[in-house]
């Protein structure tokens, strides 16, 4: 994401990108090391992916109160439980300025069955049994509902092409919010 905003951000702006990846964060560090508008952290969290020392539910992005424009969460929520989703979504409204927007991404569906994502129940289905963080799915209503308990709301959304809704292939849904009602 870094690499695609360098000719566009502006000289005062600042991006932090963060990861659960230490080896990612350690390129970016050296790759963007001589760009002062940059700078990335790794997540010390303990998840399927990090092997931090702190519990999600303790976790709190490096970013004050209402002090980010833009959160950008890619592929994030497709690796996260319902409770860790929960988490990083009230974080995102956290750290949302008034008139900030969050892009996240994320497989939603309509209603179970869902073939590609075998395990799991009607809220949450996972696509492998042994390594659910592989690869998760929410139903879309529930994923919403999480949105609206975050005090957050949708500002707009685009269909990805699981589970072959959208008329294009694009990849995951989607989501463009903002903070609900003004918060």
């Amino acid at each position: 994401m870094a690499i695609a905003l360098v000719p566009d951000l502006a000289p005062e702006a600042r991006y932090v990108g963060i990861d659960v990846h230490a080896p990612s964060i350690a390129w970016c560090r050296h790759a963007f090391a001589r760009d002062a508008r940059f700078r990335f952290e790794v997540v010390d969290v303990r998840s399927a992916y990090g092997q931090g020392t702190a519990p999600i539910g303790e976790y709190r992005l490096p970013a004050g109160d209402g002090e980010t424009d833009l959160v950008i969460a890619k592929s994030l929520f497709t690796h996260l439980s319902r409770e860790e989703a929960e988490r990083y979504l009230s974080e995102i409204a956290r750290v949302l300025s008034p008139g900030g927007r969050a892009m996240v991404t994320a497989f939603l569906f309509a209603s179970a069955p869902v073939p590609a994502f075998p395990y799991g129940d009607s809220d949450v289905r996972w696509k492998r049994r042994d390594r659910p963080a592989a690869a998760m799915a929410f139903a879309r209503a529930r994923f919403e509902a999480m949105i609206g308990a975050a005090g957050l709301a949708i500002e707009r959304s685009e269909l990805g092409f699981y589970p072959g809704e959208a008329r294009i292939p694009t990849g995951q849904d989607v989501l463009l919010l903002r903070r609900a009602g003004g918060r």
